[in-house]
């Protein structure tokens, strides 16, 4: 499936054309769900499924990629997950979240963060290692960034417990 393309000479109007996957709606019962899965395979790798916007031109931004839940009144929110597979005697895959590098300009900010609560607990963020049933179990190292600048100083790791009224 392709969009059309556009060829006009119009840097705000000629823009290419948008491709739109929408599930069905549904009145009482769950709205359809959107499936994106690659191919099997019997005997050796299944195929991949690639996302990504495509590459800016001589000026300009490439696009964002932005994977959000729907918002609710009264149930829960959907959870967004980043999972990659268990395996049996080879190695699982790796998750990563990574900025681009830039010579310019500043790279780009990695944060993690939860929702405010006004009546409940606000979430929290963990950080988890594996355990190593027959060999070690997992690291956790922060690191700082460096600088080779002169009169530069490199990054900070700084740990700061949120403030409150109780002692417990």
């Amino acid at each position: 499936v392709t969009a059309g393309a556009a060829f006009g000479s119009n840097a705000v109007t000629d823009i290419g054309g948008d491709l739109i996957f929408t599930a069905g709606s549904a009145t009482n019962a769950a709205g359809g769900a959107v499936m994106v899965t690659s191919g099997y395979s019997a005997s050796t790798s299944s195929g991949d499924v690639a996302v990504a916007t495509a590459s800016a031109g001589a000026v300009g931004n490439s696009g964002e990629m932005i994977l959000t839940t729907g918002k609710t009144t009264v149930g829960s929110s959907g959870s967004a997950s980043i999972n990659t597979g268990v395996a049996t005697q080879g190695n699982s895959g790796g998750a990563y979240v990574t900025t681009g590098d830039t010579f310019y300009g500043l790279t780009g900010n990695i944060e993690l963060t939860t929702g405010a609560a006004t009546t409940g607990d606000a979430g929290d963020i963990k950080l988890s290692v594996g355990r190593g049933d027959m060999n070690n179990g997992g690291d956790v190292v922060t690191v700082a960034g460096e600088t080779t600048a002169a009169g530069m100083v490199g990054g900070q790791v700084s740990i700061t417990a949120g403030a409150g009224t109780s002692t417990d």
